[in-house]
């Protein structure tokens, strides 16, 4: 699967960094909410 994965990330650098921004966008969107809900209990 990883393999398949360097081999697509090879062949189409530009829609995969697309993809992997759009993966990596949705764990950053909530932690950074989490982050918000964490200073809102401690302040």
């Amino acid at each position: 699967m990883h393999t398949m994965s360097l081999i697509a990330l090879l062949a189409h650098p530009v829609q995969s960094l697309s993809e992997l921004a759009m993966l990596a966008f949705i764990p950053a969107t909530a932690a950074l909410l989490v982050a918000t809900l964490a200073a809102d209990r401690t302040a």
